[in-house]
């Protein structure tokens, strides 16, 4: 189960990236990244190229905070998670020794 799950991890973050980088490499994942609705456009905001930079990093982490919290990531995320708390306590009674759970047992 382990190399299973560590292989559903990589899996799933491989994923959310290539679908993020397709989208953020599309003429229409530009423009809704930068021309987000109810913003006004990018290019009404900038007036240097420094506070440009900024805004556009800006509307960049926002658009990928809303992938990361989107419905499809978010139940992966906690179907893994689920599946990481079924192994680790099925194996922790494997890993702790017996007595006081503080290693070994005083004589």
């Amino acid at each position: 189960m382990e190399k299973n799950l560590k292989t559903r991890i990589s899996v799933h973050i491989q994923t959310s990236a290539e679908v993020s980088y397709k989208y953020v490499s599309s003429s229409v994942g530009r423009i809704n990244i930068l021309h987000p609705a109810g913003m006004k456009s990018i290019m009404d905001v900038c007036d240097d190229p420094e506070e440009c930079a900024k805004e556009v990093n800006r509307r960049f982490n926002t658009y990928v905070n809303s992938y990361l919290k989107s419905e499809k990531v978010v139940k992966e995320f906690t179907l893994i998670q689920k599946d990481t708390e079924i192994f680790l306590s099925r194996n922790k009674s494997k890993t702790l020794p017996h007595g006081n759970g503080m290693g070994r047992s005083k004589k």
